[in-house]
């Protein structure tokens, strides 16, 4: 079972999306408390909780939904189409291509979007089962 998750650094602290990220490549992203990020992952949660503490710092990384292993794909694509003008808004803010930061949208409301989608999604599934 995969996870569909949202994080959400915690304070106003400007800070990098990867601060492991090596020299060589171009330098990442800043976020904090007005940014949200969505995901897939599809490990268990304390790895997903490690990794965002090592990239980002003190973050609330928090999971929206389960979701089984073949769907996890689709649905993480259709979450992007439903995220398109947050995502554009981070990427113009912070100047760097990035492809599941937000701006302009809340932490819950992001959430609410996302469990809205999920059900629209398991409908479909089973209307086409």
């Amino acid at each position: 079972m995969g996870i569909i998750y949202l994080a959400q650094p915690i304070g106003n602290r400007v800070r990098s999306i990867d601060r492991l990220k090596p020299k060589d490549r171009k330098k990442p992203a800043n976020c904090n408390n007005s940014n949200v990020k969505f995901g897939k992952h599809l490990s268990n949660y304390s790895d997903l909780k490690d990794r965002y503490e090592r990239l980002v710092g003190d973050v609330d990384v928090r999971v929206i939904v389960n979701i089984p292993d073949n769907q996890i794909q689709k649905f993480e694509k259709r979450l992007k189409e439903i995220f398109v003008e947050h995502i554009k808004q981070f990427q113009e803010e912070s100047k760097t291509v990035t492809r599941e930061w937000m701006s302009g949208i809340t932490f819950d409301k992001a959430k609410q979007t996302i469990l809205s989608e999920f059900e629209s999604y398991k409908k479909q599934i089973n209307n086409n089962s």
